[in-house]
């Protein structure tokens, strides 16, 4: 299949935990290029029939199986339409997140802070500063657990004594980079680990392909958080799609004042041509934070 979901999979009836992963699961495992928005279109359509019921046998099966080996990995889930699924992520298009850790730190005020993997010193310094000071004024600290920027900001949140959300583009058993894993595993058991991402469906693709679950992962940072904050980022930086989603769900979007003062990047003239706002000390930030 190709950008369509035959009704076999049309979403009907509520269903165990259990059940509703094996039914995401086994969704992405008999799809190919299937997005978020398709499926959440779907799985959103109330037919007679169950779609778990719908699923074929040997695909629930193999899925199931493969699920088996990794149940050690411990998880939970939020699912839409259930009276747990979070008011922030209501505007989103994934109907499934993974999550380990503290989920009640979604409720909690949130902002995100990212930017360049191949961060410059200034760039890195930035991000840990805001991070300490932000942690240190009661925000939890979203970011997407990737390397330069988002490490500096989980890192510095936990240092100050602070709470951190990794949002991640893998599976919830999977860290990229590798390098990342301990953090990674702290934050899924000390703080928040949150995923979009199918394990099964993950498993069977190639890195190149599975490069597109990153996009969604932004979209969920935009919509956990207050404001947004780009520390540093290219003109093609993953980091711009969270700026659009900020636009989109109207929430604010801070570029700090080096990145904007940057004369070889295009983007941060244009995004405050939009609304974004610049920053230049963490006491701008809070202010941008708390106008009153």
């Amino acid at each position: 299949m190709s950008q369509t979901i035959d009704d076999r999979f049309f979403y009907h009836s509520p269903l165990s935990p259990k059940q509703e992963v094996l039914c995401y699961e086994s969704l992405w495992a008999e799809s190919t290029g299937v997005t978020f928005k398709v499926l959440e279109e779907s799985l959103q359509r109330k037919l007679p029939s169950s779609l778990y019921s719908r699923i074929p046998q040997k695909t629930k099966e193999t899925v199931q199986e493969y699920l088996n080996k990794i149940e050690s990995y411990k998880y939970d889930v939020l699912i839409r339409e259930t009276i747990d699924y979070p008011r922030k992520l209501s505007l989103l298009e994934i109907p499934l997140l993974y999550y380990s850790g503290d989920i009640g730190l979604i409720e909690s005020p949130c902002i995100s802070i990212v930017g360049a993997r191949k961060a410059s010193p200034r760039g890195i310094k930035a991000a840990q500063m805001i991070a300490k000071g932000l942690s240190e004024f009661g925000y939890t600290i979203v970011s997407g657990l990737a390397a330069g920027i988002d490490t500096a900001a989980h890192t510095s949140a936990i240092e100050a004594g602070g709470k951190t959300i990794g949002v991640i583009g893998t599976p919830l058993n999977q860290a990229y980079p590798k390098e990342n894993i301990n953090l990674q595993e702290k934050i899924g058991v000390e703080h928040l680990l949150l995923s979009h991402v199918p394990f099964f469906k993950y498993a069977q693709q190639n890195y190149k392909i599975n490069r597109g679950f990153f996009p969604e992962r932004n979209k969920v940072m935009a919509a956990l958080s207050e404001a947004t904050i780009i520390a540093e980022a290219s003109d093609t930086s993953g980091s711009l799609i969270q700026a659009r989603e900020c636009f989109r769900l109207n929430k604010k979007l801070i570029i700090l004042k080096p990145t904007y003062d940057d004369k070889s990047l295009t983007w941060p003239r244009t995004y405050v041509s939009r609304g974004a706002v610049v920053a230049e000390t963490l006491a701008d930030i809070k202010k941008i934070l708390n106008p009153a």
